[in-house]
C-alpha cells in the first residue's frame, strides 16, 4: 500500500541494451513506430566524450546527466566520463579506499560513515566482462533466495534498552552478532537482497534523468505554436525537478552511508557489489515511497493523517495504562513500525517501546532518522516531483518538505527504554512470548499473508491482562473479529476511523479509507470465565 505505482512509467528504449547510443536507441524507437513512444522526431541533442570514440559500446545507457535550459527544446543530455577515463583511476579508487577503511577505524557519532558511495568504478574491458559475470551468478542466486529475515537489534543510546550480543553502530542502533557464514559460492544472501536496496536507493539520481527525458520527449512532440504556449513555465520547471532530483539523490546518497553501520559488513559488501544497473520497479517504486513515508512520519505534512491514526490508538493505551508514574513498566510492541514515529510518540507518552520493521527500506530510513537528526527541519527532500497528474501547480509538484517537524533525539536520563528490531514479525515474535504488556497494530494485519497465524502470535506476546489496539483496512472485518475472538481475545471496543495514508495533501486525488479499529484484552484467569 505505502508503494509509488510506476507501472504507466514505461521506461525508456534506452534501457533495453547496453550497446548502443542513446541517439541510436532513440532512431530505433521511431523506426519501430510504437504509438507509445515517449519521443519525438527530432533526435534528443547528445554531447559525447570525444576522447575515445570507441567508448560507447562499453559505457552504460545510464550515465548521462541533463544541462541547465531555459529552453526545454535545448535541454542537452551529456555523457559521464567514459570507460576509458574512468578505468585510469583505478589506482585512485585503490587509495580512496584505503583512507575510507582508515576513516572507518576512526569513526565517530558523527555524520562520517564508514562505508562512503562513489560513483567511479573499473569498467575497462576486463573488468566490465568479470563484473557482469559475477552479477549474473549473483542474479542466479537471487531468483532462488527469498527475502531474508533480519536478526538485528537497534537499541537506543538511553541505556535503557535491552542490548542483546550486539555492538553500537551508531548512535541509537546496535547489531546482534551473527555470524551466518556466507553460501557455497561466497556470497552471503543477505549481502544479495542489501546489495538490491542500495543499487535501487543510489540509482534514485538516474531514475529521475530517465523521467525527465520522458517529460523531455513528449514536449517535443509538440507544435510549434504550442511549445511557445508552454516554454515560460515548463522550462524553468524542469530545471526545478532537476534540482530536486539532485538534492534527493545527495539525501539518499548520504542515508545509505550514515544507516550502513547498522548493518555493518552486509551493507559495506553490498556497496563494493553495486553495479548501477537498472533496478526491478518494484524496488525503485519503493525509493519513491520512502521518499514519501518520511513526509507521511516526521513532516507537518503527514499531521493530519498521525490524528488520525496515531491519535485513538495513543488515547486508548493511555486509558488502559493511565499512571504516568509506572508508565516505564509497561512494555509496548509495534510491529510494522515503519520509520517508528507511532513508537517514538508512544515513548513520549512514557511508555517502553519495541518497534520491529521487516522492509530494509524503512530501516534504513529509520536508522537515519531516529539517530542523525538533531534538530527540527534539519533536511530537506522533494518527495512529490513525479506527481505530475491531479496537480493544481508546478509549485505543489517540487514543493520542499522538511523534517523531521519534532526531533526524535531522545533524553538519556528517562526511565523507560526505546528498541527497533529488525525482522520478520512472526520469527521475532517467537521469543517475546507472554511479554508485552500491549500490542499497537496500525496499517499491520492486512499486510499478512496468514491473518491466522499474525492474531494468534499476537495473543501469544501479550501477558494475560494485556491490550491489544488495531487499525486497518482490505479485511472481512466480521471474519476477523470472529477469529479474534475464537483465539481467546475479549473484545471491548469497536469503531471506525477515516483516515488517508501517505497523501500528496497538495493534489487532486486523495484516497480515504474508512478503517476498522478496535481493542481487544487477553483475559486473565479471573475475567476468562465471565
Amino acid at each position: 500500500m505505502s508503494e509509488v505505482d510506476t507501472s504507466q512509467n514505461r521506461q525508456p528504449p534506452a534501457a533495453r541494451s547496453s550497446t548502443k547510443s542513446i541517439v541510436e536507441t532513440i532512431e530505433e524507437e521511431k523506426d519501430e513506430g510504437n504509438e507509445d513512444s515517449n519521443f519525438s522526431d527530432e533526435p534528443l541533442i547528445v554531447k559525447k566524450d570525444s576522447r575515445n570514440s570507441d567508448d560507447e559500446q562499453e559505457d552504460t545507457p545510464f550515465d548521462f546527466t541533463i544541462e541547465d535550459s531555459n529552453d526545454f527544446d535545448n535541454f542537452t543530455l551529456v555523457r559521464q566520463k567514459s570507460p576509458s577515463v574512468v578505468a585510469e583511476t583505478i589506482a585512485e579508487e585503490e587509495e580512496k579506499e584505503n583512507e575510507r577503511e582508515q576513516q572507518e577505524q576512526e569513526e565517530d557519532d558523527d555524520f562520517d560513515m564508514p562505508f562512503t558511495v562513489t560513483e567511479k568504478r573499473n569498467c575497462s574491458k576486463e573488468a566490465v566482462n568479470e563484473q557482469n559475470g559475477s552479477q549474473k551468478e549473483i542474479q542466479q542466486k537471487v531468483q532462488t533466495t527469498q527475502n531474508q529475515d533480519w536478526t538485528k537489534k537497534m537499541n537506543q543510546p538511553s541505556g535503557s534498552g535491552v542490548k542483546e550480543d550486539g555492538e553500537k553502530c551508531c548512535n541509537g542502533h546496535s547489531e546482534e552478532n551473527n555470524s551466518k557464514e556466507a553460501d557455497a559460492n561466497g556470497v552471503d544472501e543477505e549481502v544479495i537482497a542489501t546489495e538490491k536496496v542500495v543499487n535501487a536507493f543510489l540509482f534514485y539520481h538516474n531514475y529521475g534523468q530517465q523521467q525527465m527525458l520522458r517529460t523531455l520527449g513528449h514536449m517535443r512532440k509538440l507544435p510549434n505554436a504550442h511549445k511557445e504556449l508552454l516554454k515560460p513555465l515548463m522550462s524553468s520547471h524542469l530545471n526545478s525537478v532537476r534540482n530536486c532530483i539532485e538534492a534527493n539523490s545527495k539525501f539518499l546518497k548520504m542515508m545509505v552511508n550514515y544507516s550502513a553501520g547498522m548493518f555493518g559488513d552486509e551493507v559495506g559488501k553490498a556497496l563494493k557489489i553495486r553495479q548501477s544497473r537498472l533496478p526491478d520497479e518494484t524496488y525503485m517504486s519503493k525509493v519513491l515511497s520512502t521518499l514519501r513515508q518520511i513526509a507521511r512520519e516526521w513532516s507537518v505534512e503527514g499531521e493530519e493523517e498521525r490524528q488520525a491514526t496515531y491519535a485513538p490508538v495513543m488515547d486508548d493505551l493511555m486509558q488502559a495504562f493511565p499512571d504516568e508514574d509506572t508508565r516505564h513498566l509497561v512494555r509496548v510492541f509495534v510491529p510494522g513500525a515503519g520509520l517508528g514515529r507511532l513508537a517514538w510518540e508512544l515513548i513520549q507518552k512514557g511508555f517502553s517501546v519495541m518497534g520491529n520493521e521487516y522492509s530494509m527500506f524503512m530501516l534504513m530510513a529509520s536508522c537515519f532518522v531516529l539517530n542523525a537528526c538533531k534538530e527540527a527541519n534539519q533536511f530537506t527532500i522533494y518527495p512529490y516531483i513525479f506527481d505530475k497528474n491531479n496537480s493544481w501547480s508546478y509549485a505543489d509538484q517540487i514543493r520542499a518538505v522538511k523534517f523531521p517537524d519534532n526531533c526524535p533525539k531522545m533524553n538519556e536520563d528517562t526511565k523507560n527504554s526505546f528498541s527497533m528490531c529488525a525482522g520478520n514479525f512472526l520469527e521475532i515474535a517467537q521469543k517475546e512470548a507472554n511479554s508485552f504488556n500491549a500490542i499497537v497494530t496500525a496499517w499491520f494485519i492486512d499486510t499478512a499473508n496468514n491473518v491466522i497465524e499474525y492474531i494468534e502470535t499476537i495473543y501469544s506476546c501479550l501477558i494475560p491482562g494485556g491490550v491489544w489496539i488495531n487499525m486497518s483496512i482490505e479485511l472481512p472485518y466480521e471474519e476477523i473479529i470472529r477469529i479474534v475472538k475464537h483465539t481467546g481475545f475479549q473484545i471491548v471496543k469497536e469503531d471506525r476511523k477515516t483516515s488517508n495514508f501517505c497523501p500528496n495533501t497538495r493534489s487532486m486525488l486523495s484516497n480515504v479509507y474508512n478503517c476498522a479499529y478496535f481493542v481487544a484484552v487477553k483475559p486473565t484467569p479471573e475475567t476468562s470465565n465471565r
